[in-house]
């Protein structure tokens, strides 16, 4: 499965938590089927919006603009996202920060896995660490539990047989860093 192009709406539910062993999760996700997308470099530029999060991701791989709605908590949540493919011009971001102001600028190295309808991502953040990051993408919009593997981690009970490589809950927002 692939990231798709879209400009409608669907649903997420996601979970992150902080990992000491980053290379460990890897190889285990790799170890129980997880197939790999590819290692993106991201500098994720947050906005301030009215309402939920509004997310530029001029990546390597992914160059998306994405609004979620739902709740920022430090537990599996759901979202409705709308995420449009974008071009690398500098021209949105230019029209972004003329219009809203930015949050916080959020640089990673990210490895991305899928398996599924569920997306990994292990990612290393400059002065934050790293992070395992778990989004179950529900496309038609609701929850189509078509595996016990996606309905495990939907219900926040999704087993990964990585002991303990992966630690607190983190909540959807970066912090500030600088």
């Amino acid at each position: 499965m692939r990231l798709r192009s879209c400009t409608r709406a669907h649903l997420t539910v996601e979970l992150k938590a902080g990992c000491a062993y980053p290379d460990e999760i890897v190889h285990g996700l790799l170890n129980l089927g997880a197939q790999p997308q590819s290692v993106d470099e991201q500098s994720d530029v947050y906005y301030r919006a009215p309402t939920g999060q509004l997310k530029l991701r001029p990546g390597e791989i992914e160059h998306t603009l994405i609004h979620y709605n739902g709740p920022d908590e430090q537990a599996p949540k759901e979202s409705q996202l709308n995420m449009v493919a974008v071009g690398s011009e500098r021209a949105l971001d230019d029209v972004l920060d003329a219009t809203v102001d930015r949050d916080v600028v959020v640089t990673q190295h990210r490895h991305i896995l899928w398996r599924d309808n569920v997306k990994f991502h292990v990612d290393a953040i400059a002065a934050l660490g790293s992070f395992l990051e778990i989004e179950a993408i529900y496309y038609d919009g609701g929850r189509s539990r078509d595996t016990s593997y996606a309905a495990g981690f939907a219900s926040g009970q999704l087993e990964l047989g990585l002991g303990a490589l992966a630690g607190e809950v983190a909540d959807g927002r970066p912090e500030r860093v600088g």
